[in-house]
């Protein structure tokens, strides 16, 4: 009901590496916290018990299970402090408003650190907000050292009081508990998102399987994160010529995979991996080799073994001849821009040009004849959708190339956002060729993955932009910008050439897959409404990307929208044999 105008919602990622426009290089996804997979015990990226090992600013502590413990050790159960640390950068290097108590517990724990090295201490009790909870059950006995856990884990990033005490083991009494005054830590930082500085390298993950390859073998397709090996490609034999980032010159679309944890003795057995885990398993490692051998399994690099020396693919961009000037860099990349655009229209087209499950099933004809039909037909679209939607976001990182090039050498900014491109460049130098929306056939599937190939058409077209945006006198995120680019193109190749392997059964002509679309006539009413909707998509991208009222949300957010309702429509045209002929409202 606010008369003030209406913001739309944005994430805004903390993290210094989330906030890269391109994958840091030693900083994979799998280092972020918001990664880890939330089994916590022990966890797969890291072993989340490790944070609340230093849970409390100059304290060090281990959490003891009965698990861990002999019967007759019972007493050490429970959470120890095993060190303390005075230089923890939590009190030298505090927030101002947290430097008196931080002095003070500084000081506090420096007297306390000589008490320490005669016997065990523990954990007594916690308070946080005027609850206080005495880590010891009904009976008395003391808690069981993941039961403390839990309980610290779930303190808040607020001030915290804790106890600590020895425990009486004969018939002396243990000295007096002692009490601290502190807060709970924030495990990263504020502003940057980074693991605190208290935390050693290779703390987090110091009590994991070691080798994690060895939990891996029964757990690799249907419980460890995505981002580990398990079925990949192989390594390009020796004497096949290679491009430069490793990957085969010349690609073979049935290329087989192959199981990275296989026995090497039985390599000649199964030389490709099998449709399950089940079957695949005997002719995998056993624990043994693992635990003997783990070193010597392939290190796999955008999917494929690698056995030789690993050229990243930026080298073959980033060696490129820069353009000589300001402005040509501009215009290459407003031209790019129309590519951009012009790409995500062919597979959009190419989308609604393919069944949807329901049809699918409906298509199977006889018992059994198309039975992955449905399915990889869902695959299918999912894949183009995600890749027309990726080319979007390239259409908007060009613009915003042309945003912050504008402001670093003085050049009048224009969002580049029509008209598409009409023509697709050729690899090799040659004439161009004319832009076509067409069904998703064998060929034009082919296209897709000649267009998206690695130094092909868009891709090769990025080399000397971020060739010459490496140039000092250009601000580094947007040679990370464009580099983000070019490095996408290459998952795009891949995932189309995971689609030729899907659909490589149902044939060349006429697929089962396909609904016979052709493009509609613009005089058509249901035609026109939708060509209507595409351009006030493009007028409100072009409103989106100028410069100003943050960044202008409202025309991006209203561009948003118009597209799911431009899908909705696409998707009954096509059904009813019409696809939406993007190109006239250009040609």
């Amino acid at each position: 009901m606010s008369p003030e105008p209406q913001r739309v919602n944005r994430i805004f990622p903390r993290n210094l590496t989330a906030q890269a426009s391109y994958n840091v290089p030693g900083n994979p996804p799998s280092t972020r916290p918001e990664s880890g997979v939330s089994n916590c015990f022990p966890g797969l990226e890291y072993d989340h018990r490790n944070f609340e090992r230093r849970f409390f600013p100059g304290l060090v502590v281990e959490y003891v299970s009965q698990a861990d413990a002999s019967p007759e050790s019972l007493l050490r159960q429970g959470a120890r402090i095993v060190d303390v640390q005075t230089s923890d950068p939590a009190l030298t290097q505090p927030r101002p408003d947290q430097a008196d108590q931080a002095r003070a517990l500084r000081s506090s724990l420096a007297q306390f650190a000589q008490q320490l090295a005669a016997q065990p201490w523990f954990l007594v009790s916690v308070t946080q907000g005027g609850t206080t909870i005495e880590l010891v059950d009904d009976t008395g006995a003391n808690l069981d050292g993941l039961v403390v856990w839990r309980l610290v884990r779930n303190l808040r990033p607020e001030p915290v009081t804790i106890v600590v005490g020895q425990r009486k083991t004969g018939d002396d009494d243990p000295p007096p508990n002692v009490t601290f005054a502190g807060w709970r830590r924030n495990y990263t930082d504020a502003s940057t998102g980074v693991i605190d500085l208290s935390f050693q390298p290779g703390e987090l993950t110091q009590s994991l399987c070691s080798p994690w390859q060895h939990d891996f073998r029964d757990c690799s397709c249907t419980y460890w994160a995505s981002n580990h090996p398990d079925i990949v490609l192989p390594a390009v034999p020796l004497g096949q010529a290679t491009l430069p980032s490793g990957n085969p010159a010349e690609p073979d679309p049935g290329e087989p995979r192959v199981d990275w944890l296989r026995d090497p003795d039985f390599g000649e057995l199964h030389p490709w991996a099998l449709p399950s885990q089940g079957a695949n398993r005997r002719f995998e490692m056993s624990y043994f080799q693992i635990n003997r051998q783990w070193q010597d399994l392939a290190v796999v690099l955008e999917g494929r073994e690698i056995d030789a020396m690993y050229v990243p693919r930026s080298r073959s961009r980033d060696w490129a001849t820069p353009f000589a000037s300001d402005e040509e860099l501009w215009e290459r990349i407003r031209v790019l821009a129309g590519l951009e655009h012009l790409v995500a229209l062919l597979y959009l087209y190419a989308l609604f040009s393919v069944v949807d499950p329901d049809e699918a099933r409906k298509r199977g004809g006889r018992p059994n004849k198309w039975p992955m039909l449905p399915d990889d037909a869902a695959f299918t679209r999912s894949i183009l959708i995600e890749i027309a939607t990726g080319e979007m976001q390239h259409l908007r990182w060009a613009n915003h190339l042309l945003w912050g090039l504008a402001d670093a050498v003085d050049l009048p900014f224009q969002p580049a956002v029509v008209p598409p491109s009409l023509v697709i460049p050729s690899p090799t130098g040659g004439d161009p060729q004319p832009a076509v929306l067409s069904p998703l056939t064998a060929a034009t599937l082919q296209l897709f993955v000649d267009i998206e190939q690695s130094s092909a058409y868009i891709d090769g077209q990025y080399a000397r932009v971020t060739a010459t945006l490496r140039r000092p006198r250009y601000p580094k995120h947007l040679y990370q910008l464009a580099s983000n680019v070019a490095e996408e193109g290459e998952e795009h190749f891949l995932h189309f050439r995971d689609l030729q392997r899907v659909l490589k059964p149902y044939g060349d002509n006429a697929p089962v897959y396909l609904r016979t679309v052709t493009p509609g006539d613009p005089a058509d009413a249901e035609v026109a409404a939708a060509l209507a909707i595409y351009r006030q998509i493009t007028d409100a991208l072009t409103v989106g990307y100028q410069p100003g009222d943050i960044q202008n949300q409202a025309s991006l957010a209203d561009a948003r929208k118009l597209m799911f309702d431009l899908q909705a429509r696409a998707e009954a045209l096509a059904k009813a044999g019409k696809g939406v002929p993007f190109l006239s409202v250009w040609q």
